[in-house]
C-alpha cells in the first residue's frame, strides 16, 4: 500500500533547505511529463426518461434476482442517516488519501473553455460530474465501496462493460431515483460489482458497487452525476447540498510521492496507473527515481525539487513550470547512483515552505 510522503530521517538531515538559488545538478536527469484526462460519457444503454415514469414502472415489475456480494479493502460504517435532500460521499475511504476530487462539473458553455464551481481549472469542457480518482488500479483491484449518496431506488444499471483497459465508451453504471425524482448515476463501475438489482431500495452510505475503470477512463474513478427530475444537470457543490466537508484546494499540491528503481514498470506506465514500489533503501548501483502526483496546477505555478545530501549540501533535481491549467499532473526523474548515506527529496510549490513536502531514503554498500 502507498505511503504519502514518509520521513524516516534523523531530524538534523530533515530541515528545510536553506538556499533558494539554483545548484548546479551533477547528475544526468530526464524528466517525463505526463497528463490525464478522466471522461465521462453516458450510458450507451437504455436510461431512465427525465420524468422517470416508464423506467419506475418497470423497475416495480422486476422481481428481484440473486446478487452477488462483493468485499470491499474501503468500506465506509454509517448509521444511514434519514433523507435530508443532501448528497453525502458516494465512495468509501479518505479524501487525500485514498482518493482524490479531480474533476468538477464545467460551468462554462462556451466552446473549448472550462470552470469548475470554484472559477477554478479542476474540470474540462463539457464534464457533467464529479470525479473521484483512485490512487491507481492496484487499489481498484482491492476494491473500494461505492456507497448510495442518498436514499432511493435503482432504476437502471448496467455491469458487464470490460474495466481493465480504455477500449470504448461503453461503461458501468448504477442510476438511482430519489424521492424528489432527482436521479444520481455512479459511472466508470468496476465489472460485475453490482451489489444491488434494478427495484432495489437503497440506503445513504449502502455499498452499491465497487469502483472502476469501464468506458471512456483512462484511469480508476467514479464519475458521480446528479439531475433533477426534469433532466437539469445539478453541481451538489455549486448548490450547496454537500452532506460532507471537502474543501477545494486553493493551492496546488502533492498527492503522492516517491522514491523509486528506475527498473520499475511502473514508473513508465501513464499517469502512474499503477503506484511504483515505494523504497527507503537502495543499493549504491541503483539510480533513484523520485516521482509525484500533483493536483490543480495552473499555468502560473512553479515547482521545485531539491536533493540534500548526507552532508547537508543541496542539489536542484528540477524546476518545472507549468505550460497550462490541469487538474492532475505526473513527473518521474531519476539520477545517477548516489554515494552511501540518508538522503532527503523536497518539493515546493511556488516556493511556498509552508505547503513544503519531503520524504527519505538511504543509500546502503
Amino acid at each position: 500500500m502507498l505511503f504519502l510522503l514518509t520521513a524516516c530521517i534523523p531530524a538534523q538531515s530533515a530541515s528545510i533547505p536553506a538556499s533558494s538559488t539554483r545548484i548546479a545538478p551533477t547528475s544526468i536527469v530526464t524528466p517525463t511529463k505526463q497528463t490525464t484526462r478522466e471522461t465521462a460519457v453516458p450510458p450507451t444503454h437504455p436510461k431512465p426518461t427525465a420524468t422517470l415514469e416508464s423506467s419506475q414502472s418497470e423497475a416495480q415489475q422486476l422481481v428481484r434476482t440473486a446478487v452477488p456480494q462483493h468485499t470491499s479493502a474501503l468500506v465506509a460504517r454509517f448509521n444511514f442517516p434519514a433523507e435530508d435532500g443532501l448528497y453525502h460521499l458516494p465512495l468509501a475511504g479518505e479524501m487525500n488519501v485514498d482518493w482524490i476530487i479531480s474533476n468538477y462539473v464545467d460551468h462554462d458553455r462556451e466552446a473549448y473553455q472550462s470552470t469548475d464551481y470554484n472559477h477554478g481549472n479542476l474540470t474540462y469542457d463539457g464534464h457533467t460530474g464529479t470525479d473521484f480518482l483512485l490512487r491507481d488500479l492496484a487499489q481498484m483491484d482491492e476494491g473500494v465501496s461505492v456507497l448510495a449518496a442518498r436514499a432511493g431506488h435503482v432504476i437502471d444499471l448496467y455491469e458487464s462493460a470490460n474495466d481493465r483497459e480504455w477500449i470504448g465508451t461503453e461503461s458501468n453504471f448504477i442510476t438511482v431515483e430519489h424521492a424528489d425524482g432527482s436521479v444520481a448515476t455512479y459511472q466508470h463501475l468496476r465489472q460485475h460489482s453490482a451489489e444491488v438489482a434494478i427495484g432495489d431500495r437503497v440506503k445513504v452510505g449502502q455499498p452499491i458497487a465497487l469502483v472502476g475503470n469501464s468506458g471512456n477512463s483512462g484511469n480508476p474513478h467514479l464519475h458521480f452525476e446528479v439531475r433533477s427530475a426534469n433532466g437539469r444537470l445539478i453541481d451538489i457543490f455549486h448548490e450547496g447540498l454537500t452532506a460532507f466537508n471537502y474543501p477545494y484546494p486553493a493551492k496546488p499540491y502533492v498527492f503522492q510521492a516517491g522514491v523509486s528503481r528506475l527498473s520499475d514498470p511502473a514508473i513508465h506506465n501513464d499517469l502512474f496507473r499503477y503506484t511504483p514500489e515505494t523504497v527507503t533503501r537502495l543499493p549504491m548501483t541503483a539510480s533513484p527515481t523520485f516521482w509525484y502526483k500533483a493536483v490543480n496546477v495552473q499555468s502560473k505555478d512553479r515547482l521545485r525539487s531539491i536533493l540534500v545530501y548526507p552532508d547537508g549540501s543541496e542539489e536542484e533535481l528540477f524546476t518545472l513550470q507549468a505550460s497550462q491549467s490541469t487538474s492532475v499532473i505526473s513527473w518521474y526523474i531519476y539520477v545517477n547512483p548516489l554515494p552511501v548515506g540518508w538522503y532527503s527529496v523536497w518539493y515546493f510549490f511556488n516556493d511556498d515552505t509552508a505547503n513544503s513536502k519531503h520524504l527519505s531514503f538511504q543509500v546502503v554498500p
